[in-house]
């Protein structure tokens, strides 16, 4: 017979390893669609490819660039640049053609320059010519630059989609980041498709991309938040872990305010899992195989445990936030339709990571599963 508080302790291990579970089955599981893919790259057929310097060039100017051409690049495909947009500057190759006008070592002309006669003797095949090539500065410009129409962006970058209820629980998130953490969210022309958002831990601020409709702005806002919550202090964590972590934050949120998690979001977080794996692998392989998978599985759960209780212990404060904008029994009530992954087989009425605690409180006595309880006595063990 296990007393109150062994039962809390219990309940709360078991909910954490339930929900761990449930993302590691996301993140493991999850495929990207063909057809996207397929899209994507027909896309990109349109647009030039550039050079690997170019391409340096250019993602250092803008690191959220996906899709650039010249400004008479983009009328070509019936779009125009934005007016007061300031292009990339990349490196344009020109040959030059010079002819020999002469027999000393320097008595070449530029065949612009040749005179008429020069000329007509280059074109009876009767003057020597020499190619060199030169770079002079050119201009292209992103997707996001121009007036393409959002609707018109491969989906495989979908913006979201309108909707009441994502933008009312943003409010609640914006008014817990601002308010309890000081960290200011402000949205931005981040010149980008495919560059979301970000969280700047020296002056603590989240920028979002003004692209983004509501669906896609909460999904990057929950994100970014745990970016805040999790990593708003210098670490050794590697970027996939600290990816993997925020990605964790966001998709607990989703399931505790019941909406959708978005595919880019699952892609985003299965990316970053195995990234995550790949860094512990690479720190032990002088381990055997078993030790390498204990290993991951240590450093995992130890990194889950960090953000699950960074959860539990802003939830009731972000509850309070979010309730302001959005009634308490309508998010209630959402929950029960609710579901985190499409296409994966679960009881009507409950979503993936619900399922997965409440298998796993039942394997450790049939503990009650209602989340206001959890809290009460999660409190008074902290009490």
């Amino acid at each position: 017979m296990h007393t109150k508080k062994e039962e809390a302790i219990m309940k709360a291990k078991a909910k954490e390893d339930a929900v761990f579970s449930s993302i590691k089955t996301m993140a493991e599981n999850y495929r990207q669609d063909p057809a996207l893919m397929a899209e994507l790259f027909a896309f990109g057929s349109k647009f030039y490819k550039y050079s690997p310097r170019n391409t340096m060039l250019i993602l250092n100017q803008n690191r959220g660039a996906e899709f650039v051409a010249s400004f008479q690049g983009w009328k070509n495909l019936g779009y125009s640049v934005k007016r007061g947009e300031h292009g990339l500057n990349i490196l344009v190759p020109v040959d030059v053609t010079y002819l020999r006008n002469g027999t000393g070592k320097d008595d070449w002309v530029q065949l612009r320059n040749a005179t008429p006669e020069l000329k007509r003797q280059y074109e009876l095949g009767n003057v020597e010519s020499q190619k060199m090539r030169f770079y002079k500065v050119g201009t292209v410009f992103d997707i996001a630059q121009t007036n393409m129409p959002v609707e018109e962006y491969p989906k495989y970058f979908n913006m979201g989609i309108s909707s009441e209820l994502h933008d009312d629980i943003a409010k609640g998130l914006i008014s817990f980041s601002e308010d309890v953490l000081h960290c200011k969210v402000v949205t931005e022309d981040l010149s980008s498709i495919s560059l979301r958002g970000y969280y700047s831990q020296s002056d603590n601020h989240i920028s979002l991309n003004d692209k983004l409709q509501s669906t896609q702005l909460l999904s990057t806002l929950s994100h970014e938040l745990g970016h805040a919550l999790i990593h708003n202090a210098p670490s050794d964590k590697s970027a996939s872990q600290k990816e993997f972590e925020a990605d964790a934050i966001s998709i607990m949120l989703d399931s505790a305010y019941g909406v959708e998690t978005t595919q880019s979001r699952i892609s985003h977080l299965s990316q970053h899992f195995r990234g995550f794996e790949n860094d512990i692998l690479e720190q032990n392989l002088d381990k055997s195989a078993t030790d390498q998978q204990m290993a991951v599985d240590l450093a995992m759960h130890e990194s889950f445990g960090d953000v699950f209780q960074i959860f539990r212990d802003n939830i009731d404060l972000i509850n309070e936030h979010v309730y302001q904008f959005v009634p308490k029994e309508q998010l209630q009530g959402l929950t029960a339709t609710q579901k985190i992954i499409p296409k994966v087989e679960h009881n009507q009425g409950k979503t993936f990571i619900q399922e997965a605690i409440e298998k796993a409180q039942a394997e450790q006595g049939n503990i009650s599963h209602n989340i206001e309880q959890e809290v009460e006595l999660e409190g008074d063990m902290q009490r």
